[in-house]
């Protein structure tokens, strides 16, 4: 039996949720703003190779493919060294400002489809 992993998470950023849907969906972007993120190619226009690298020494490649773009979810399909997907759940509070809650699933895995060079086993 694999090992699964779910993660939750919530912000509170004062922009409007369009605006942090903006730079969520812009994946060729995502080193400027997040340090783990080292490397982003895109493989089409809701498609991308990334690699990341935490404080565990361990650097994922993983494929990312973009399911829902529209407010207020966004959902990406996660293939490589994890598999799995991402939600981000979008609102805007009376505050003005955008509380993002992001859910993530995961499990180790280097089967299915996906191209051969952005696994490793």
């Amino acid at each position: 039996m694999r090992a699964s992993y779910a993660f939750a998470d919530a912000w509170h950023l004062d922009a409007a949720p369009e605006a942090v849907r903006d730079v969520l969906v812009d994946l060729e972007r995502y080193p400027e703003w997040w340090p783990q993120v080292r490397a982003v190619a895109s493989l089409g226009p809701d498609e991308a190779w990334v690699v990341c690298r935490s404080t565990l020494p361990y650097t994922l490649d993983l494929v990312l493919r973009a399911v829902s773009r529209e407010l207020p979810v966004l959902e990406v399909a996660v293939a490589g060294d994890l598999r799995g997907t991402v939600r981000f759940r979008l609102a805007r509070r009376t505050s003005g400002r955008c509380c993002v809650s992001s859910r993530r699933s995961a499990c180790p895995g280097c089967s299915g489809p996906g191209p051969r060079w952005s696994v490793r086993c």
